[in-house]
């Protein structure tokens, strides 16, 4: 028995998904109308195929995708030398959840300053643009093995660094992701977050 026969509709948090409804909507990337429900929605994703959950369902919407997915979860640390850990974290829930706690945590640890342009409000200057660290968290999370062992590792010191798959195999991953049966293991290796290595 395959992993996606296993899922059952109890694994996932509704309100979650009406949450991410909600959030399509107010975005305007796609109709939802208010009368769609629940598997329609998922179904329109392709979260829901056959009448089987995906992978990608639960790791989205779960209510505990450890449970399933025991390394489905960030490890942040902050460096002040290569083994010098002087903060960390570890940050568990569904993807989204992931995102924004990591990114709460960046934001709250980098150093900002204060730009003063003559318009109402001062500009604010991350130590890092906040922009490019959500997208190497977002690519980190969407383009990992989730059936491996390892946890995403992020950290920052004098660069950001992460564990992403490699692009080539990333798009067969994906895709495995989105459906009910078969998975691959994806390589990883550590690169600075904002570039790829040559």
């Amino acid at each position: 028995m395959n992993l996606s026969e296993l899922l059952q509709w109890d694994d996932l948090a509704l309100e979650k998904i009406r949450q991410f409804m909600d959030a399509v909507r107010r975005a305007g990337r796609r109709p939802v109308p208010e009368r769609t429900g629940e598997h329609e929605f998922l179904e329109k994703l392709e979260l829901l195929k056959d009448g089987q959950l995906t992978r990608a369902a639960l790791l989205l919407f779960g209510k505990r995708p450890t449970s399933y997915f025991p390394s489905a979860f960030l490890k942040l640390g902050r460096f002040r030398s290569p083994i010098l850990i002087v903060d960390d974290r570890e940050v568990e829930g569904t993807l989204l959840e992931q995102v924004e706690e990591a990114m709460s945590w960046f934001r709250e640890r980098f150093q900002t300053k204060f730009v003063i342009t003559g318009k109402p409000q001062r500009d604010t200057i991350w130590e890092y643009p906040l922009e490019a660290v959500r997208e190497a968290i977002v690519n980190a999370v969407c383009h990992r093995d989730y059936t491996s062992p390892m946890n995403i590792q992020v950290r920052f010191h004098d660069t950001l660094a992460y564990t992403p798959a490699r692009e080539e195999e990333t798009r067969t991953y994906a895709k495995s992701l989105t459906s009910p049966t078969g998975s691959r293991t994806v390589g990883r290796r550590m690169v600075p977050a904002t570039h790829r290595e040559a």
